[in-house]
C-alpha cells in the first residue's frame, strides 16, 4: 500500500483501510505494558479494537 499511496494509485477503500490500521498501530504503541507480570495482568489489558 505504501508504494501505491505514494504513487497516488490507491483506491478509496484501501486508503480508508490503511488509515484505520495506522490508527490501530498508533494505539498499540501507546499501551503501557510495564505492569504485565503474569497472565492475569496480561488479560487485564484494554486492547484497541481491531480495524474491520
Amino acid at each position: 500500500w505504501r508504494t501505491e499511496l505514494e504513487l497516488g494509485e490507491i483506491g478509496d477503500d484501501d486508503k480508508d483501510s490503511l488509515t484505520k490500521w495506522m490508527a490501530y498501530i498508533r494505539a498499540l504503541k501507546t499501551l503501557d505494558l510495564s505492569g504485565v507480570k503474569d497472565s492475569a495482568t496480561f488479560t487485564e489489558i484494554r486492547w484497541p479494537e481491531l480495524p474491520q
